[in-house]
């Protein structure tokens, strides 16, 4: 999922009850994110995240998972890039330590017990409330990437971002995909057509197994 060390460039606390964002590109300039949902203020829960859950590029990390393992770690271990925070914010020093607390507190939520009984209480929650079967899990062949780009409409470095240790890629449609209308029967029929093997995820449970 993630080549370390990992570069953090950008960080945010959204104004929806307090969602957190850490932003940055791996050693094989990959970009990510990693976030985790504010859980208190139900009315602002996006449908496209679970609440309280922590998130890689907006995808649930399944808990106590070992890729729930590898994020922290890479986190713990982060170079914050400083060149990229010194374009973002005109104090540095003080982005410096706002980054760094930011990145403390998301690994001490993660590895609390509170946060085990939060994300038992949203684990019935539906993600993408509008769309059955939101994510694919597809295997990955290098000498498909060309293909797979056109059929996911998305470009290199997004398309090697989704793919797992297991070389599987976790796609899941890009927001402006993300509609009521929105299913994956032409996607499903283009890789039908090339013999790119696929399986539906409905069970977020799933996604990381």
């Amino acid at each position: 999922m993630l080549k370390n060390p990992i570069y953090i460039t950008d960080s945010a606390t959204l104004a929806d009850g307090g969602t957190k964002y850490i932003m940055g590109i791996d050693s094989n300039q990959n970009e990510f994110s990693i976030c985790i949902v504010q859980h208190q203020i139900e009315e602002n829960f996006d449908t496209e995240l679970v609440p309280g859950r922590l998130h890689f590029n907006n995808i649930p990390i399944r808990v106590r998972s070992d890729q729930e393992c590898q994020i922290l770690d890479a986190l713990e271990n982060c170079i914050i890039n400083y060149e990229t925070v010194r374009a973002c914010y005109s104090d540095l020093i003080k982005s410096k330590n706002s980054i760094a607390i930011l990145i403390k507190h998301i690994i001490d939520h993660v590895i609390s017990e509170e946060y085990v009984k939060i994300a038992e209480q949203h684990k019935s929650y539906s993600v993408v409330k509008n769309i059955d079967n939101s994510f694919l899990k597809i295997s990955y062949n290098k000498k498909h990437i060309s293909l797979l780009k056109s059929i996911l409409i998305c470009n290199t470095s997004e398309l090697l971002s989704m793919i797992d240790k297991n070389e599987q890629i976790i796609y899941h449609p890009p927001s402006h995909l993300k509609d009521p209308f929105f299913d994956f029967h032409e996607i499903e029929n283009q890789l039908k057509k090339y013999g790119i093997e696929y399986s539906l995820i409905e069970n977020l449970d799933e996604i990381w197994k």
